[in-house]
């Protein structure tokens, strides 16, 4: 057996996103992940995050930003796009759509935050790509509804 063979099989049974460059999508939630991670070690959120939220609020801001871009990414993995299995594709469809609700609200804390830190609306790029990701999340958050409601139709009798 191939090196890396299990592994390049069970990434290769995945939904495909029409709305967006494959890769890209899943890279994003990727890096979202490593920087719940990384705020998880440190023990608090971002400094802009913390400066406007108690004590507690930066443990639910780490744990839902890591537990939206995991769930995002389950949801990716748990069907093939060519599959025919209307439940299952509900479900997955329907993890995605509620951790993009997550996630997007996470973003809208965030630079809400920095805008307060700093007292001006933000100027790095970091906190622009959230903003744009979170606008292209919109678009995918009407490509998920329409599809459910495909489904949904499609399943009636």
């Amino acid at each position: 057996m191939p090196r890396f063979a299990a592994l390049r099989a069970a990434l290769s049974h995945t939904r495909v996103v029409e709305s967006g460059s494959f890769p890209l999508y899943r890279v994003l939630l990727a890096c979202s992940f490593i920087s719940s991670v990384t705020q998880a070690f440190d023990r608090q959120a971002t400094v802009s995050v913390t400066s406007i939220t108690p004590d507690w609020g930066d443990w639910l801001f780490i744990v839902c930003q890591g537990g939206a871009s995991v769930a995002i990414l389950v949801a990716l993995y748990m069907i093939d796009a060519n599959k025919d299995h209307a439940t299952r594709l509900h479900d997955s469809l329907s993890l995605e759509f509620i951790g993009l609700v997550i996630l997007q609200t996470i973003i809208a804390i965030n630079v809400i935050a920095v805008c307060f830190y700093y007292h001006r609306p933000p100027t790095g790029q970091g906190t622009w790509f959230q903003i744009g990701f979170s606008f292209w999340c919109s678009f995918r958050l009407w490509d998920i509804r329409k599809a459910i409601r495909t489904l949904v139709h499609t399943d009636s009798p």
